[in-house]
């Protein structure tokens, strides 16, 4: 095989990859978004005061600072792609936990099965960020992310679209005003559970498609890559040496905190607002 068309097969492999994952990003966003759009609704199905509706959140996003290291070692044993197929393995077992916790309306199961979620999530955050910055030139990296990124966001703009029509379809739904409370809350745990379960199955083909289209690429090995920076003095090991680093953290760790926050709670309170 001539150089050329090698490098026209790793360029098209690198295409087809960058689109799955583009896929996968937008799934992700949606799933996080979704989770405060119905978040009114649990609280209702489930009895909830706010600080209960809160801890709805922390079983979700404590994910990533309880697992995100232990999750990194995973990564560097299995590889990128396994620990990515773990990642949407894990959160669609996680949407389908949902229907057995709104089925059941048990509020312990609920709390377990975003947690399951978040877990998924972080595996993939963990791997399938690298995993696109690496699998093309290195001095392209920042623009590969920034476009499945861009999914990402496109994600958790339609899920607020979504999430809204399926939940006006389900309050609008003809006779739901004449049912009991009991009956009511039956029904809204109805509409809770569908948008779970079409995510599970949606992210079980997407493990399964990408098990399969994801060998044909060669595994990455970032033990034998050269790093950006060399650094002979003072010897840094860790990512948490460099002061940079820890800077980006700490002004993601405000970013996120203000983002969640707010949204969440102007999502409790759409209630309060007439429509």
């Amino acid at each position: 095989m001539s150089v050329s068309n090698s490098n026209s097969q790793s360029f098209s492999s690198q295409k087809t990859v960058l689109a799955v994952l583009s896929v996968l990003f937008f799934m992700w966003g949606f799933i996080t978004v979704l989770n405060s759009i119905l978040m009114p609704d649990l609280m209702l199905v489930f009895e909830l005061n706010y600080e209960e509706a809160l801890m709805l959140n922390i079983a979700f996003f404590s994910t990533y600072f309880i697992l995100g290291t232990p999750v990194g070692k995973y990564i560097d044993r299995v590889g990128f792609r396994k620990g990515i197929v773990t990642g949407i393995s894990v959160a669609a077992a996680g949407c389908f936990v949902f229907y057995l916790a709104a089925e059941n309306r048990s509020y312990l199961l609920f709390l377990l099965a975003l947690f399951i979620l978040g877990t998924g999530i972080t595996i993939l955050q963990t791997g399938a960020n690298p995993y696109v910055a690496l699998i093309g030139r290195r001095e392209r990296s920042a623009a590969r992310l920034t476009l499945v990124q861009g999914f990402n966001s496109l994600g958790t703009f339609l899920a607020a679209l979504v999430g809204a029509a399926l939940l006006r379809m389900g309050q609008n739904k003809a006779g739901m005003e004449s049912l009991d409370p009991e009956a009511y809350k039956a029904a809204q745990a109805h509409y809770v559970e569908l948008p779970y379960l079409f995510l599970g199955a949606v992210l079980v083909l997407l493990a399964i498609f990408i098990s399969i289209t994801f060998t044909r690429l060669p595994k990455i090995n970032t033990e034998d890559m050269e790093p950006l920076i060399k650094e002979s003095f003072p010897p840094r090991r860790y990512v948490i040496q460099f002061p940079h680093t820890m800077l980006g953290a700490i002004a993601i760790f405000a970013y996120v905190g203000a983002e969640v926050a707010i949204g969440n709670f102007l999502v409790k309170n759409r209630q309060c607002i007439p429509i």
